[in-house]
């Protein structure tokens, strides 16, 4: 019985071990995109990088800079319409789709799922090279 306790305590250890290299993993980015708003313009091209700015070098230069633009405030404003509509309109098709798949026994109603679930597995990131190449060459 010890045992088996001592084998789940490790197999837990070990997952959130695991866990937390990916969590730490995938938040480095972010905590790099800020740590290099804090610095000033220049410090962008030192070698070695810094990670983080010291305090004395830190900086809100670059976010004077964005907030005195004009166009800031409305740019914001159209993304945040435009990706809330999104959201509304895609959780209520979505709805809607869960609902008639759930419910009602119909003929493709197998295929119909599985055409849900496929585009599911498909990351939108693959789609960016084919965006790019459509708006870029289409003019």
């Amino acid at each position: 019985m010890q045992k088996i306790n001592r084998k789940k305590l490790l197999s837990n250890l070990l997952r959130y071990v695991l866990l937390l290299i990916g969590g730490a993993i995938s938040v480095m980015p972010m905590i790099y995109m800020i740590s290099t708003s804090l610095k000033p313009n220049g410090a962008l091209y030192e070698f070695p990088p810094k990670f983080f700015p010291e305090l004395n070098e830190t900086t809100f230069e670059n976010y004077m800079y964005i907030f005195s633009q004009e166009k800031f405030y409305i740019n914001f404003i159209n993304s945040a319409v435009v990706s809330i509509l999104t959201v509304l309109i895609a959780a209520f098709i979505s709805t809607a789709l869960a609902f008639c798949l759930a419910r009602f026994r119909f003929p493709g109603r197998n295929f119909l799922f599985g055409l849900v679930i496929g585009t599911m597995i498909i990351p939108g990131t693959t789609l960016i090279i084919t965006q790019y190449q459509l708006r870029h060459f289409s003019n």
